[in-house]
């Protein structure tokens, strides 16, 4: 009986001490792995930083090391600014433009640099490809500011009119909805853009009448006549 019972605490001691081992062994795998992916954040981070040419290039650097997630975010906008502009370098430029807007106005790097290539990527092949997306892509960011708007309206009204672009053609839902609940009375803008009143434009977008294309800029250019020197003068309080 005592041969027994020690042979089988001998055996129940090797099987827990290879458990052990193992569980050793999975634990220093996922420190390693958190490690490499703590490496890689840091290095796109600062690739990031590069690119913007931003001296919060580094504070950014600091806040992505601390997250898995934040690198792969970092590797999804690497991509998409080449995806979206053709080129490295070409990405390189238009992120130092869009990296530069955001400086100046104060709203969030992060937002402004990856809703800026996504709006680059729905231009593709259209009318407002290049100048008309920086336009558009400016007056958002006016908007933002002027309106005090947070970080996830700043992102909503990008993505919102990224969709209109994407779709060819303006509707109610998106420009009274979507874009409407992050810019607050985009609806108006709008028809003081386009030269009509509110019921006019509600007609116009049942029967499908308005480009994205000739739209976006018009709209861009509305915002900034109403908003720019409010933009400015909040944005030169940041600084003050």
């Amino acid at each position: 009986m005592t041969f027994v019972l020690a042979t089988k605490i001998t055996a129940d001691s090797a099987a827990a001490e290879r458990a052990f081992r193992n569980s050793a062994r999975a634990v220093g795998q996922v420190g390693q792995s958190m490690e490499q992916a703590g490496r890689r954040a840091a290095g796109l981070a600062r690739q990031l930083g590069s690119i913007v040419g931003l001296a919060g290039g580094l504070s950014f650097a600091a806040l992505a090391t601390s997250t898995v997630n934040a690198a792969l975010a970092m590797e999804r906008l690497e991509r998409r600014t080449i995806a979206a502009f053709g080129s490295v370098q070409a990405a390189r430029t238009e992120m130092a433009f869009a990296g530069s807007v955001a400086r100046e106005l104060g709203t969030d790097l992060f937002a402004a640099t990856d809703g800026y290539a996504r709006l680059a990527l729905a231009s593709r092949g259209t009318k407002v490809e290049g100048q008309g997306v920086r336009e558009v892509f400016e007056a958002l960011q006016i908007a933002a500011v002027a309106m005090g708007s947070s970080v996830d309206q700043q992102r909503g009204a990008l993505v919102a009119v990224e969709q209109i672009m994407s779709k060819g053609k303006v509707s109610a839902e998106e420009l009274r909805g979507q874009l409407g609940e992050r810019l607050p009375g985009a609806f108006q803008i709008a028809a003081r853009a386009v030269g009509v009143t509110t019921q006019q434009l509600d007609k116009m977008l049942e029967q499908g009448e308005l480009l994205a294309t000739d739209f976006l800029p018009a709209f861009a250019a509305q915002i900034k006549r109403e908003y720019a020197d409010i933009a400015d003068a909040a944005s030169g309080s940041f600084d003050a």
